[in-house]
């Protein structure tokens, strides 16, 4: 089940932490490390979030820099949009993650009558955790100045 983890971890895609909890400390002293003072913000989706939320701040970054952002249609709809569109532009560009590649492409969307879209997974082991830190952060994207960078670290933990 699931063998291609251990390959990407081998090639240091992503860090295999032990147990089979997510290692909240080691997300969040690697997310400071990563990105030293330059930090804009981060997007969390506050559902049992308490504890990274927590650890971050213990590591230096302000209340004001932790962005609740909820997983509803409301909230996903029009980034998860932005994101097509600059793929179909083809103003989307990543390193060749295989690990995202493969949790983005397991990404599948239904259209409500609204014309709203949610990001969904046909099956339990299609993960999609880096396609939605990616959706999380382009909600921050689509506000900051047109001068920024979005920079996304699909950094996973095994």
């Amino acid at each position: 089940k699931n063998r291609h983890y251990q390959g990407w971890a081998e090639d240091g895609w992503l860090v295999a932490t032990e147990g089979e909890d997510q290692d909240y400390d080691r997300i969040a002293s690697d997310l400071v490390a990563d990105v030293g003072g330059s930090l804009a913000a981060v997007a969390v989706d506050p559902w049992n979030s308490r504890a990274l939320t927590d650890l971050l701040r213990l590591a230096g970054v302000s209340p004001e820099q932790i962005i609740e952002v909820p997983q509803q249609v409301a909230h996903l709809s029009g980034p998860m949009k932005d994101i097509e569109a600059a793929v179909k532009a083809g103003r989307f560009h990543h390193v060749g993650d295989p690990c995202a590649t493969w949790q983005i492409g397991n990404v599948t969307v239904r259209e409500d009558p609204n014309e709203n879209i949610f990001p969904r997974k046909d099956r339990r082991e299609n993960k999609i955790d880096a396609a939605l830190a990616l959706i999380l952060a382009m909600t921050r994207a689509v506000i900051a100045p047109a001068t920024a960078t979005l920079e996304v670290d699909f950094v996973d933990f095994l």
